[in-house]
Parts: structure tokens; C-alpha cells; sequence
């Protein structure tokens, strides 16, 4: 009985969870239908979301720094949702152990990435700073906008999409 009242004495916020401050947030319906239109489509190819940056704030979100939780929310069965899993700390990066992560970033490093040509039937943008946003709609000029809410784009590309890319 005393074990089970220590997690309580030592971090008493919890308890209280967190005074408040923790709880659920309801995702977008943007975001919803973004899943919805991948989870339909019967071509294959992958799903980059851009940024790609591992952590995210969103307006919805009450602009709290989060992990991105697009690899997770758009994961539909047959298709890799990729996302970057480095971790920046102040100026401090530790680099991306996910070595189809790690490809994408050589990718993204090009003026004009072929992105189908990485494997990527869809991207998601779902933030950015404005030159972001203007970097990322040069890239997707070819792509064919799917949804389009405040909150996050969907980008299809037609044509063939590599089936061998790297995992």
C-alpha cells in the first residue's frame, strides 16, 4: 500500500494532473481527412510530412512544442509515414538513427528534390514559416493538391513512384 503512494509523494503535480495543464487535444478535421485520402487510395508510395523536423508547435495545439505526431496520426496499413526522428537540444542536434529518415534528408538538401522518385506518393504540410511555405510549393509544384485546410495540405503525385525506396 505504502509503494503504491510514492509515485504520488514524488511527483505530486501529477497527481493533480499537472495543475490543469495536461489533457487531450482534438485533432483538426483537416487532419482527419488528410488520413482519410491516403487510406483510400489504392497506388503505392510513401508519405513525407514537411517541415521535417521532429518537433512541432501548432496554433490548435495552443502552440505548446510537441513531437510531431503526424508519423502516428496518418499511419494507415501499406504505406511509411516518414517524419525526422533527430532531436535538437539548443545547438546541440543528435542526427537521425532511422536510415530512410537520414536518405530523406539528402533528398530534401536538393534545389528541386524528386521526391516520387524517393518513394513518396503523398506530402503533407501541416506548418511552416512563410519561406518554408514558399520552398515547399516549388517542390510540389507537379503534385496535385488533395486537401487544403488552415491546418495541414495533402499533396498526391501521380505517375509511377519508386516501389524500392530505401526503408
Amino acid at each position: 500500500m505504502v509503494l503504491a503512494l510514492v509515485p504520488l509523494a514524488v511527483l505530486p503535480t501529477m497527481a493533480w494532473g499537472a495543475l490543469g495543464r495536461l489533457g487531450a487535444v482534438a485533432y483538426p478535421e483537416g487532419w482527419t481527412a488528410v488520413r482519410d485520402a491516403i487510406g483510400r487510395d489504392p497506388e503505392p508510395g510513401d508519405v513525407l510530412v514537411l517541415p521535417f523536423e521532429s518537433y512541432r508547435q501548432f496554433p490548435w495545439n495552443e502552440n505548446r512544442a510537441v513531437l510531431d505526431p503526424a508519423q502516428r496520426f496518418f499511419a494507415v496499413p501499406g504505406r511509411r509515414v516518414v517524419t525526422n526522428d533527430a532531436v535538437r537540444v539548443g545547438e546541440i542536434l543528435v542526427k537521425s538513427e532511422d536510415p530512410r529518415a537520414q536518405a530523406v534528408e539528402r533528398v530534401l538538401r536538393s534545389p528541386s528534390p524528386d521526391l516520387p522518385g524517393a518513394g513518396f506518393r503523398y506530402v503533407i504540410v501541416n506548418a511552416g514559416t512563410p519561406a518554408e511555405q514558399r520552398r515547399f510549393a516549388a517542390w510540389l509544384s507537379a503534385a496535385t493538391l488533395v486537401v487544403d485546410t488552415r491546418e495541414v495540405r495533402l499533396y498526391r503525385f501521380g505517375g509511377p513512384v519508386r516501389a524500392d525506396s530505401p526503408q
